[in-house]
Order: structure tokens, then C-alpha cells, then sequence
């Protein structure tokens, strides 16, 4: 994976995905030059580290979970706030934007049986335009 700064680089990941180390991630900054200015490695479940161990510093640690996570799909705090609509925000989204979908605020506060019931007015039309279209194919 590329990235770009105030100092041109490039960080490549190389996470294991088969074994027993899948979580286990490494990778190089480099400058222009192709020189290693950090190393980075950890566990993308546990933390990232910059250096060489054991003296390495923490650079990142995932979010805590909250109280009631297994409400909402095991989401970290950080995952869950993303998807919060406030009202400044509100105005400059799409009409379409799945935040103001009834059935989807029922379920992202936990309503889960009342989110799944729900019937949307807007996914309905559509689906009735789509099966409407198959039919006139044959």
C-alpha cells in the first residue's frame, strides 16, 4: 500500500492469512530513495508497532469495546460512531444516503427486531420497479 506525506513513501503490509500468524502484520516507511526510515510491525488485533523490538514504540492500539458491542455486531466505539448522523452533518448529504433510513437507525440503537420488521417505502418502490422490469424481459 502506497502513501504519501510531507515525506514521499511507502508502507507494504504483509499479513499472513492462512497460518496460525494471520493477524500478524510488518511492513518498511521508506523515503524517495528507497531507504528505511521505521519498521512497522504487530498484530492488527492487538497493536502496530514502530522500531525493532524490544525497544519499539506503540503507534497504534485498537479502539476499546464498548459495554453492549455484541448490540451492535462487535463493533469497536470508533466503528460505531462513524456510522452517527448529527445535524450539521445531515445537511449535506444525499436524501439517499442509508443514515436516514428508518430501518437502519432502528437497528445501529439496538432495535434489532423492530430494524428487520421495518418496511422501507423507498426500498419497497424499488424492488417492485426491478421485479416489474423482470417480468417484461420474460
Amino acid at each position: 500500500m502506497g502513501c504519501q506525506g510531507s515525506k514521499e513513501g511507502e508502507f507494504e503490509n504483509k499479513a499472513s492469512s492462512w497460518s496460525s500468524k494471520r493477524h500478524e502484520v510488518f511492513g518498511t516507511v521508506t523515503d524517495s530513495d528507497g531507504q528505511v526510515l521505521h519498521n512497522l510491525f504487530g498484530k492488527w488485533t492487538e497493536a502496530l508497532y514502530c522500531g525493532h523490538a524490544p525497544s519499539a514504540r506503540v503507534v497504534w492500539r485498537p479502539g476499546s469495546m464498548p459495554e453492549d458491542y455484541h448490540l451492535y455486531y462487535g463493533f469497536t466505539r470508533f466503528a460505531i460512531e462513524l456510522n452517527e448522523l448529527d445535524e450539521d452533518q445531515a445537511k449535506y448529504l444525499p436524501p439517499t444516503d442509508t443514515r436516514f433510513r428508518p430501518d437502519q437507525r432502528l437497528v445501529e440503537e439496538g432495535n434489532m427486531n423492530a430494524g428487520g420488521n421495518h418496511e422501507d417505502p423507498t426500498g419497497a418502490a424499488t424492488k417492485g420497479k426491478a421485479q416489474t422490469a423482470r417480468r417484461s424481459r420474460g
